[in-house]
């Protein structure tokens, strides 16, 4: 991806894109306002225009954006070494914390485009067209299925373990929305912790379900 806002300053650049996220977010893209938008990141809305030749362009650059981001934060930070298929789920939740904190709106972003998105299949789709390989590989690379339980069916076990973390991580984003600094992220990543460490002990063998 070829950062259009690349050579403007970063503080500059920030507030162009966490003022277009919210403002999306808020509104969704019909109703978005580029007024609002320049108003709320200070800039002339002939620089906007500059970068973006139209709202459609803006928006699209919002998705590449948030995607590549996060895509490149999980491939450079998650440790392909674990075993532990919960635990690797748990550490990227942290890792789009990180990168929430500071695109606050990333989320209600995300939201906006999870509306089309019905399936684990819908999900996997989208995210394959910024990286063909990342999807199988943040939740199947040296990951160990021998820790579950064995009467279990091992795909939909597998599903339910990803989706039930990232769903349950969603919603103490909303609870948290107006905490977002770093004891805010520190309450959702011990209630995700707690979260898993139930998980493991439904979905998990005796003997592996203490490996927080």
């Amino acid at each position: 991806m070829q950062d259009i806002l690349g050579k403007l300053d970063v503080e500059k650049k920030l507030k162009i894109i966490n003022a277009a996220l919210g403002e999306f977010s808020k509104n969704g893209y019909e109703n978005g306002s580029t007024n609002a938008i320049v108003k709320e990141a200070g800039i002339a809305k002939g620089l906007l225009f500059h970068y973006f030749k139209s709202k459609q362009g803006l928006y699209e650059y919002l998705q590449d954006f948030c995607f590549v981001t996060i895509l490149d934060a999980i491939k450079e930070r998650t440790d392909w070494n674990n075993t532990d298929l919960i635990t690797r789920v748990v550490e990227i939740a942290g890792i789009k914390l990180d990168i929430i904190k500071e695109f606050p709106e990333m989320f209600n972003y995300f939201k906006l485009i999870s509306e089309s998105i019905k399936t684990v299949e819908d999900a996997k789709a989208l995210i394959e067209k910024y990286d063909a390989s990342i999807y199988d590989k943040v939740y199947t690379e040296n990951i160990d299925f021998s820790y579950l339980k064995e009467n279990l069916d091992k795909e939909l076990t597998f599903k339910t373990i990803i989706w039930s973390i990232e769903k349950f991580s969603e919603s103490n984003l909303d609870s948290f929305r107006s905490n977002m600094n770093d004891d805010g992220i520190e309450n959702i990543m011990d209630s995700i912790v707690d979260y898993s460490n139930f998980l493991r002990k439904v979905f998990y063998k005796e003997g592996n379900d203490d490996k927080s």
